[in-house]
């Protein structure tokens, strides 16, 4: 991986991971506030995140621009060519229900909180998401598939966090707010295992689409990063099986805000290797063709033909010459 891919990996783990948050934030006033209230911080939180999520939008468009077009940087950024991109192919229109999405929860932020509402946005920009990467070319069950997984991601990351300060508001604050965080806790384990089994359901279903055959995973680039995801996958599953059969049952508030950072930290690291993954081309592609191309405007005078980039060997991002 060169240094564009590096910056560019980073790029799309940091929008993914704002939004993740900010998706979060909001399920957990849905699903695991004892009261549906927003958790602590909520309104500084949630504008982070929306502000994040804008600028790393850009960002990745930004990014995207040269690998797409063929151009370089200074060339490709010229009002045309953007324009090209934001109208003539599949991730250029979804960047722009992004930034309208953005614009909407900004909007939303201003005012009371709502979190359902906010919830649907930023679910609607989870989606945005998944039909942007490799997720796009497998067909309508498989962009379903990595749809649900990437929701699931959300509900069960984002609200982490807000879980965590509740726990250590907690563990200062004494019984009341013990007794809330107790029920907090509880609620969000439930939520949890929901989202778990969600995310190993639908993470099969991604993994038959993108390692065949299975036995030759390790031999690609793509399978051997899937296979660190999968293994802390294992290891947050683990941590939260004893949450939930050992500490939440004698209700061990420290070790278990100690556990739940710990799974927040293994989460962002999987977010990390989620923005490589969708630069890395998949097992199932490994062979295949990976050229793609731009329409040419007048002023360019040629169809422009972008180098070999492993994200853009999916059908979606191909435009009619």
């Amino acid at each position: 991986m060169g240094a564009g891919d590096g910056v560019l990996a980073a790029v799309r783990a940091l929008h993914f991971a704002s939004v993740l948050l900010l998706f979060g934030q909001c399920a957990y006033a849905l699903a695991v506030s004892p009261d549906r209230q927003p958790g602590p911080a909520f309104r500084p939180i949630a504008a982070w995140c929306a502000a994040v999520a804008f600028a790393s939008a850009l960002g990745w468009l930004a990014l995207e621009l040269p690998r797409m077009s063929g151009l370089p940087f200074a060339q490709a950024v010229q009002p045309e060519t953007v324009w090209t991109l934001l109208t003539a192919t599949q991730f250029g229109k979804l960047e722009l229900v992004r930034l309208a999405l953005l614009a909407a929860l900004a909007a939303l932020l201003a005012g009371p909180a709502r979190p359902a509402s906010g919830a649907l946005f930023a679910g609607l920009l989870l989606v945005t998401i998944s039909g942007s990467g490799h997720a796009a070319a497998g067909g309508p069950v498989r962009l379903a598939a990595d749809s649900v997984h990437i929701l699931a991601a959300g509900a069960w990351l984002g609200a982490l966090l807000p879980l965590i300060l509740v726990l250590r508001r907690a563990l200062k604050d004494g019984a009341g707010a013990m007794r809330a965080a107790a029920s907090a806790t509880a609620r969000f384990s439930t939520l949890g295992i929901a989202c778990m089994a969600v995310l190993l359901f639908s993470g099969v279903v991604n993994t038959w689409y993108t390692v065949s055959p299975v036995s030759m995973a390790l031999e690609s680039k793509y399978g051997r990063l899937l296979a660190l995801k999968i293994a802390l996958f294992a290891l947050i599953l683990a941590i939260a099986a004893v949450n939930r059969t050992i500490l939440i049952p004698r209700n061990r508030l420290q070790p278990l805000m100690r556990n739940a950072l710990v799974e927040f930290v293994v989460g962002l690291a999987i977010v990390a290797l989620v923005g490589m993954l969708g630069i890395t081309v998949p097992a199932t592609h490994s062979h295949g063709s990976m050229a793609m191309s731009l329409p040419a405007s007048p002023a360019q005078g040629a169809v422009l033909a972008a180098p070999a980039e492993p994200w853009h060997s999916c059908r979606h991002c191909e435009v009619p010459k």
